[in-house]
């Protein structure tokens, strides 16, 4: 899996860097570690970085495996960083079902994101 997922202790935000394509076995193993890493975390709030994934693809199948574990995550907020046009159009459709559409936004570099995370005003 290209995919990496680490927990920024700094600002207290876990971040998921997806590189090319997201399968159904993608999404299992960045749930897990995503999981694991803000267990026990008051805040859970995530970047996704895409700016790897030019041409985001997330199949049909690995949408409906993100709804069905989406509630178990519980999470704050997700910024998305590096988006294209066509890469926003996907990830409103693939976030819509954690339910977190108002809690989340677009944004061009990981510092807008993390001062939007962390309370700051969007800029």
């Amino acid at each position: 899996m290209n995919h990496k997922v680490h927990y920024n202790e700094k600002d207290k935000v876990a971040v998921i860097e997806y590189v090319g394509n997201i399968s159904v076995s993608y999404v299992d193993q960045v749930t897990k570690q995503l999981d694991e890493i803000l267990e026990g975390k008051n805040g859970r709030s995530v970047i996704a970085d895409i700016s790897e994934s030019p041409l985001l693809q997330i199949g049909r199948d690995a949408r409906m495996k993100m709804a069905e574990i989406a509630q178990t995550l519980n999470l704050d907020r997700i910024a998305i960083v590096g988006a294209t046009s066509m890469n926003r159009m996907m990830a409103k459709v693939t976030s819509a079902p954690f339910g977190k559409s108002k809690e989340a936004d677009f944004f061009k570099t990981k510092e807008e994101a993390i001062s939007w995370l962390t309370g700051g005003s969007r800029e």
